[in-house]
């Protein structure tokens, strides 16, 4: 459904694979993993466009994966690690996960300990704005 609901998603095949004795290659899991035109695997549209605006603005992140986690599970959809400070956890809140949110996200453990976050609940508004870059100066010029 996520393939049809726009042109610039991809599928990409990803199987676990193993070599018989004879040499030959045995699939034994495939699956189709949607991913942006970017390459980057995504979960649904807010993912996608969440990634896009990501990959848009050139901002420096690591894409949060849910392999083998029941959907009940909160993981960071994206960790900025280009932010002032500690990284920043980005969540996409949906449905029955902006009743709980309560609960403490699931995210990516850093050395510190301490980590900013970001929520987008998607059933009552626009995405916000992403944390702001750090600015970074180099050689008496000013970079974003």
């Amino acid at each position: 459904m996520l393939w049809s609901a726009s042109e610039n998603i991809h599928m990409v095949i990803i199987a676990t694979f193993s070599v018989a004795q004879t040499g030959i290659p045995i699939v034994s899991e495939m699956s189709l993993m949607p991913v942006t035109r970017h390459w980057l695997p995504v979960e649904n549209a807010f993912d996608e466009q969440l990634v896009d605006r990501l990959v848009q603005q050139g901002r420096t992140f690591r894409k949060g994966l849910r392999y083998n986690l029941p959907a009940g599970i909160t993981v960071a959809n994206a960790t900025l690690i280009d932010t002032d400070g500690d990284p920043c956890s980005l969540h996409i809140a949906r449905g029955t996960e902006v009743e709980h949110e309560e609960q403490a996200p699931m995210t990516i453990s850093l050395p510190s300990g301490h980590q900013q976050s970001w929520v987008w609940h998607t059933a009552n508004e626009a995405m916000p704005p992403l944390p702001k870059k750090r600015l970074n100066v180099e050689a008496g010029r000013l970079r974003r």
